[in-house]
């Protein structure tokens, strides 16, 4: 499971759509961040010591998304090139 890309763990977690256990839904909660920051192609299992700089600011990012709504604006500022990102990201 751990050799699962990021895209692989959402196909298999959200496969069979409406028989998801709650398991499958938190599961699926934490790792579709990820995959909206465009890192769907990172092994589960990766050591975070192998991502370049620029993935583990997005892993940042995903982290503070999965938090909801929050009260005051947030401004991030990236101190790595964003190659890889989803022009409509980098405007919201």
């Amino acid at each position: 499971m751990l050799d699962m890309t990021i895209d692989e763990a959402l196909e298999f977690f959200g496969s069979e759509a409406g028989k998801h256990t709650s398991l499958d839904k938190k599961i699926l909660s934490k790792i579709q961040p990820l995959a909206d920051v465009g890192l769907g192609y990172v092994k589960l299992g990766q050591p975070s010591s192998t991502l370049s700089g620029g993935e583990a600011q997005r892993i940042k990012l995903a982290f503070f998304l999965t938090k909801g709504v929050v009260d005051t604006p947030t401004l991030f500022v990236f101190d790595e090139p964003t190659t890889g990102f989803i022009s409509t990201i980098l405007i919201n």
